[in-house]
């Protein structure tokens, strides 16, 4: 008996990695063509959820509002004055950026199993991913109007969109760093291949 070792093809060289960042790119498309086709449904889904949360750290309801013709909600936050969460702050494309990591993630480490079980984890993942989204956001939406209160009494007016989007930024990159880090728990399948062959 004699044993040989076979190392194992390279991660970014193995035909599943490819598909998995294809199907990883169509889904992020797909969910990106879902946010144009139903936009009041992404921010009803998303953005009002946030609101809520967000509304009650300062114990503030929010009041549904108009903004383009979509729905949006207002918070009177006692801290940096009426907030606006619309459409574009519902975090949505931070899903679909987070769920198509995941996709292509899971394609690379997990082989085809059953199909009912699949299914059941791929919702489990979503709405671990929408609660994920909607407590970022929440986050977010609060450290904006402390950013608003603080640009309007230390900074020039000029710097109060770019605190906006700072926030965002930080806020947002730290929610896909801590996904990151919660996709890679499980672990990897070997990277060595043991394979035996009888000699004459």
């Amino acid at each position: 008996m004699n044993l040989f070792v076979q190392p194992a093809t390279p991660a970014r060289h193995r035909p599943e990695s490819w598909c998995g960042l294809g199907l990883a790119l169509a889904l992020f498309l797909a969910l990106q063509g879902v946010a144009q086709l139903a936009p009041a449904a992404v921010a009803r889904c998303f953005a009002a959820p946030a609101a809520w949360l967000a509304g009650s750290y300062e114990g503030i309801r929010p009041q549904p509002a108009g903004h383009d013709g979509l729905p949006a909600w207002e918070l009177e936050s006692t801290v940096g004055g009426p907030l606006l969460v619309t459409l574009a702050c519902s975090g949505f494309t931070f899903f679909s950026l987070a769920a198509s990591l995941a996709v292509a993630r899971r394609k690379h480490e997990q082989p085809a199993g059953n199909p009912g079980r699949t299914v059941a984890r791929a919702l489990a993942l979503a709405l671990a991913l929408w609660c994920l989204t909607v407590s970022a956001n929440a986050v977010r939406i609060v450290l904006a109007g402390w950013a608003h209160a603080l640009s309007l009494a230390w900074l020039s007016p000029h710097f109060d969109a770019v605190m906006h989007e700072a926030t965002g930024l930080l806020v947002f990159l730290s929610a896909l760093a801590a996904w990151e880090l919660w996709l890679r728990r499980r672990p990897r399948p070997p990277q060595l291949s043991p394979m035996t062959q009888d000699t004459p």
